[in-house]
């Protein structure tokens, strides 16, 4: 018989049960990322400290709020229908694959995030681990690489069209010059 996790934990003591739980709450804290567990029917019933500093909310505080508190107005239905049909096909993924994703903070402001999903299993309850990162650095050191690499496009045609510029001065002189040289060189009246 293989022992699963679940029944290693249900076999513990109270004493232990309630250690092996603490040192899940720690795993948790020690996550870079703002944390949120979410229950079956979306209701967040963890969220670690780092969620405070992201979000302005404490974590005891949100604890059983609908997670669609946390978004933009304009999300919140559409997310009730992702959130269906995550839970009848639950993997480890990055949510909102190929689309923006924004949240929302105490204050109201809203800023675009990352997402990473993760099943958990309790009997027949399914869990939601949710890793939310703040990527408005990123995507603002994006932009700026995308303009620099516009600045430098613009940078090597304007040179390109001054080179080419040069090239048809320097050909004028040179005729120019060999016109003039014919005319200083040419027969002599006198």
């Amino acid at each position: 018989m293989q022992l699963r996790p679940r029944d290693a934990v249900m076999d513990l003591g109270e004493t232990q049960r309630w250690n092996f739980l603490e040192l899940v709450r720690r795993a948790f804290e020690c996550v870079p990322d703002a944390m949120i567990l979410v229950d079956p029917l979306g209701v967040i019933c963890f969220a670690n400290d780092q969620f405070r500093a992201l979000f302005g909310y404490s974590p005891v505080e949100v604890v059983g709020w609908p997670v669609e508190r946390l978004m933009p107005e304009s999300s919140r239905s559409r997310h009730l229908a992702h959130r269906r049909d995550y839970s009848n096909a639950p993997r480890v993924r990055t949510m909102g694959e190929g689309s923006a994703l924004s949240a929302r903070r105490r204050d109201g402001t809203e800023f675009p995030v990352e997402i990473s999903l993760s099943p958990i299993r309790d009997g027949d309850w399914l869990f939601i681990a949710a890793a939310i990162r703040d990527v408005t650095n990123r995507q603002r050191l994006q932009g700026e690489l995308v303009d620099a690499r516009q600045a430098a496009v613009l940078a090597q045609e304007a040179a390109d069209r001054a080179g080419r510029a040069l090239t048809q001065k320097e050909d004028t002189i040179a005729a120019m010059s060999r016109l003039l040289n014919a005319r200083l060189d040419g027969p002599s009246t006198g």
